[in-house]
């Protein structure tokens, strides 16, 4: 049955070994699922109403923990279009002279320091 084996993989255990305190770790750890469900999809939703308006990157610092940095899109003028088409002539002039890890790293890094 789906319900018992949803509270086995929950809980650890089968329904017929739970005994209150089980039951009560069972009711807090579904209600912890259910708000995680519903703060992902409020996410969800926020991110779609700002899909192609915003940036978002997500790094991680030295401790451990996540930085999220934004910014707005905006349209880019003449200068920026050429900065645009010297940075993608560099990556392609590379070839396969680096890896794309390490072209990846070095725009990573580069947006780092522009954030």
């Amino acid at each position: 049955m789906f319900a018992e084996r949803i509270a086995k993989a929950v809980t650890g255990l089968r329904i017929d070994d739970w005994n209150n305190s089980i039951l009560e770790q069972f009711i807090t750890s579904l209600q912890q699922f259910k708000n995680t469900v519903e703060d992902f999809d409020s996410t969800a939703d926020q991110r779609q109403d700002v899909k192609g308006k915003q940036y978002k990157i997500v790094t991680v610092n030295e401790n451990g923990e996540e930085e999220i940095k934004s910014f707005d899109r905006v349209e880019y003028s003449r200068r920026a279009e050429l900065l645009y088409r010297d940075i993608t002539g560099a990556i392609s002039d590379m070839g396969q002279s680096i890896s794309e890890q390490e072209k990846r790293q070095v725009l990573f890094e580069i947006l780092e320091s522009l954030c």
